[in-house]
């Protein structure tokens, strides 16, 4: 379901009227050469990435063959491969880039400064990398031409309502993943007291999940379940993003597939349930209607901190991008009102 227009309509503008903007200065914005990206690629200090690939996501993430090849090899191959392709935003990306966070800046640092405080540090890379998806890399956002040529082109034939609220999402909702991982404290209790789900510190996995994982770059911790049902009758559901198809020829982001492993917990902690084959129970998110109705956006519910981004970036554009030629309303979502407190008192 979707939030009515006509109501949607006769209150976008309200929230950006509010209270005037503050005085426009330039954001902190880094747009980063080709050497500054090949080393941001890289650097895990942060989290660790790559030593979480699995050699058919690393396949499919970068293009590196991995027959005859120990894993560390791999990954080792991986780095190279992700290095080797980060390329140079050209004079119209910079140009529209720039005066993309120049509208986004005023009313992110009015209402939300923690994360308006935030500088803005792009880089650039190659579509076949990480199927060209936006996401993040430490404390830079990773952008590719398949998004960056829509923006210029948007922005070249002066469609700046439409450049502003779609993009502007998107880079919110990037830079959510920045400041989730600087401050993942933060956002603990929104993930257990908002959205519900349960830490589980204590996880096992299976081996037919790890040979098909697919590790997000914007949230490589997994350890969060969700309860569905109560007492007797209660599950836990495990949402996690594996790769579907032939092991040998998977591609992203044409063979994601979002799921929930049906979990049980035991004095060992949690463990996948089994079905008569011995392989993991799960389901794919979009049909647990438990689930759906509680984060109804399906392609970012396979994990507590897309949903929170999804949700806070959401959030944000309607309230301070939109104008009255963009009419975009979202699905209802359970917890709008408790996460807008939360912002206000969070994001301060």
């Amino acid at each position: 379901m979707r939030l009515p227009a006509i109501l949607l309509s006769a209150c976008l503008l309200t929230p950006i009227l509010a209270q005037p903007l503050p005085p426009k200065t330039a954001p902190a914005l880094e747009l980063a050469d080709p050497v500054s990206a090949a080393a941001a690629m890289v650097d895990d200090r942060a989290e660790p990435y790559f030593t979480l690939l699995q050699p058919a996501e690393i396949a499919a993430k970068c293009g590196v063959k991995t027959e005859g090849v120990s894993l560390e090899a791999l990954r080792q191959e991986a780095r190279k491969a992700y290095q080797a392709k980060v390329l140079t935003f050209s004079p119209e990306e910079r140009e529209a880039l720039t005066w993309l966070i120049t509208q986004v800046q005023p009313p992110l640092v009015r209402d939300y400064p923690l994360l308006g405080r935030l500088p803005w540090r792009f880089l650039k890379v190659s579509r076949d990398l990480e199927g060209g998806l936006p996401h993040t890399r430490g404390g830079y956002i990773v952008l590719s031409p398949l998004v960056l040529e829509d923006l210029v082109t948007l922005y070249k034939t002066g469609q700046k309502d439409m450049l502003r609220y779609y993009f502007g999402q998107i880079c919110v909702h990037e830079q959510l993943h920045v400041l989730q991982r600087a401050h993942p404290e933060l956002f603990a209790g929104f993930i257990r007291d908002i959205l519900g789900f349960q830490r589980a510190p204590k996880l096992t996995g299976h081996p037919w999940l790890e040979a098909r994982s697919l590790v997000n770059p914007d949230a490589t911790d997994t350890g969060w379940i969700y309860p569905l049902g109560e007492g007797v009758s209660r599950v836990y559901l495990w949402p996690l993003v594996i790769l579907a198809g032939d092991q040998r020829s998977q591609q992203m982001p044409q063979d994601f597939r979002l799921v929930g492993v049906y979990m049980e917990s035991g004095a060992s902690g949690f463990k996948p349930q089994l079905d008569e084959k011995g392989l993991p129970k799960l389901e794919n998110l979009a049909q647990i209607p438990a689930y759906t109705k509680r984060f109804p956006n399906t392609s970012e519910s396979y994990h507590p901190y897309e949903i929170i981004a999804d949700l806070l970036s959401t959030i944000f554009t309607q309230d301070c991008l939109s104008s009255p030629a963009i009419h975009e309303p979202q699905p209802p979502f359970p917890s709008w009102a408790s996460a807008k407190v939360w912002m206000k008192s969070h994001l301060q």
